[in-house]
């Protein structure tokens, strides 16, 4: 086996997240496809999927807690991966059914923690390999984009076993690349439960939780419905390639936003990531046209690109050593959880009055309303550096 380097640990979290964020790229944007096949409707999608958030909410912080304590984010990663494939082996041999949907809850509460937990690991390989979390987060990317417009080509040809094995394949070429890497232990600095109050006692890591909630009603109704809205404009090819054109834009602004993160600082960042994705969610609204709807996923570089990379380096910098993992998870509950599942629920409503315009409407006023709280209750502390390098 090859030594085992800070660079080499960099690029096998790279691979990590290539692999994992491929398979999400696969299965996450037309899994509605998938589920409708085992018998929800259109509308009742949005309620089922925020349930299966609130599930989250409940497995996520056990997860971090049990590494924080317990634990590790690799080995945490590793005991995942196994179920996780074979949930999707159950899909790919199993006829449409009711048990999709077990086997979708099932899959949510294993797989819910894997990208908090990656972020500790790449965190960590960045600092040792004197590069940027955002260098190795790309990769994460990279792979949505490729898995999600194979899939949609995929999807328009009707192969969707195909879809399905190569999502299986991807989630076991994660964990291969997960034991690559190597055990990095959380600092244990005094109680757990005082370092958590600690933790919740920083006003810019609560209000970065508020922002991220009401950003959270354009972002979860994008990642759990766009893809069959964009495919019933278009086509599933279209709707692909409009998913990995966002996905571009997201890597684009990685590689090279760093010096905009800097000048603006956390608070500013955030509040034009919100006010870009309000201007996205009002002209996506209206949107009908192949060459609109691809081309407003340019604006997906802020809308999670920059939000993402501003997020992680407030709660780096706000969480005391002894519980990385839980706030890496807390922020993930919240923000991609609770907030998620809530503004699923109200979207199925919504959707029934006025389709998904009006919630992309209402996504935009919500968004708004974060870069105002941003703006104002974000600002950069003189006495602190951040945790995270930013590209």
């Amino acid at each position: 086996m090859a030594e085992r380097t800070p660079a080499r640990d960099a690029l096998w979290v790279s691979v990590l997240y290539l692999t994992l964020f491929g398979s999400f790229g696969l299965y996450g944007p037309f899994v509605g496809d998938f589920l409708r096949q085992a018998g929800l409707s259109a509308a009742s999608l949005p309620i089922f999927f925020a349930a299966t958030r609130l599930v989250r909410v409940v497995s996520t912080p056990v997860w971090t807690a049990w590494v924080d304590t317990k634990s590790n984010a690799r080995d945490a990663l590793l005991v995942s991966s196994v179920p996780t494939a074979l949930f999707f082996l159950w899909m790919l041999f199993s006829s449409p059914g009711l048990s999709w949907l077990f086997a979708y809850a099932l899959f949510v509460i294993l797989r819910g923690p894997s990208v908090s937990l990656c972020d500790v690991l790449a965190i960590d390989a960045s600092a040792r390999a004197n590069t940027t979390y955002g260098k190795l987060r790309l990769w994460g990317t990279v792979g949505y984009c490729a898995g999600a417009f194979g899939a949609g080509a995929l999807l328009e040809r009707n192969a969707g076993r195909a879809v399905l094995a190569l999502t299986l394949a991807t989630t076991i070429l994660g964990a291969l690349s997960v034991q690559r890497l190597p055990t990095v232990e959380t600092p244990k600095r005094g109680s757990y439960l005082a370092d958590l109050r600690t933790l919740l006692s920083q006003r810019r890591y609560v209000l970065l939780l508020l922002c991220s909630s009401l950003h959270a009603l354009g972002l979860a109704t994008y990642d759990m419905l766009y893809g069959p809205w964009a495919k019933s404009h278009t086509n599933g090819t279209i709707a692909g390639l409009a998913i990995a054109v966002g996905g571009v834009a997201e890597v684009l602004f990685m590689l090279s936003g760093g010096p905009l993160l800097r000048w603006l600082g956390g608070n500013r960042a955030l509040a034009l990531a919100f006010a870009a994705s309000a201007a996205r969610w009002v002209c996506l609204a209206r949107a009908t046209s192949p060459v609109a709807i691809v081309s407003l996923q340019l604006l997906h570089a802020f809308t999670f690109g920059a939000y993402y990379l501003a997020s992680i380096e407030i709660v780096e910098r706000e969480s005391p050593p002894g519980v990385r993992a839980s706030a890496q998870g807390l922020f993930t509950t919240v923000s991609f959880g609770v907030a998620a599942a809530i503004a699923l629920a109200v979207a199925s409503p919504l959707i029934r009055r006025g389709g998904l315009a009006l919630v992309f409407d209402v996504a935009a006023a919500c968004a708004l309303l974060a870069a105002a709280i941003a703006f104002v209750g974000l600002r950069e502390r003189d006495d602190t550096r951040s945790a995270v390098a930013v590209p």
